[in-house]
């Protein structure tokens, strides 16, 4: 039962790992193709208005990161950081993963090893 269990574990870290830096690679892609007057436009929609927003006016923690990410994928450093600070991290997050699963292919081995 030991072997099965850590074979199941270690075939789940794989799996996970491929997820998480793929994902990050679309992050990556989509974040460059849209940008923020598109969305400030409405012409691109991703997510429904914040109901916060909505109901108050004001914005909540997270009002702006959607735009920011898409400035930083447009190299607009300090729109992004007007639009949320948080984006920028994230958007670094994900850039630091892709470049780590890229290194780790590069030399040879899988990013889940």
């Amino acid at each position: 039962m030991k072997t099965k269990l850590k074979f199941v574990f270690v075939a789940f870290r794989r799996v996970w790992w491929w997820c998480f830096w793929l994902q990050a690679v679309v992050f990556l892609v989509a974040a460059t193709w849209i940008q923020p007057a598109d969305l400030e436009s409405g012409r691109i929609r991703l997510t429904k208005p914040c109901p916060v927003k909505v109901e108050s006016g004001d914005d909540c923690g997270t009002c702006g990161v959607t735009r920011g990410i898409a400035a930083m994928g447009s190299l607009q450093w300090k729109r992004a950081y007007r639009y949320n600070p948080i984006a920028v991290w994230i958007y670094l997050a994900q850039l630091g993963v892709v470049a780590w699963g890229v290194r780790r292919i590069q030399e040879g081995r899988k990013p889940s090893d």
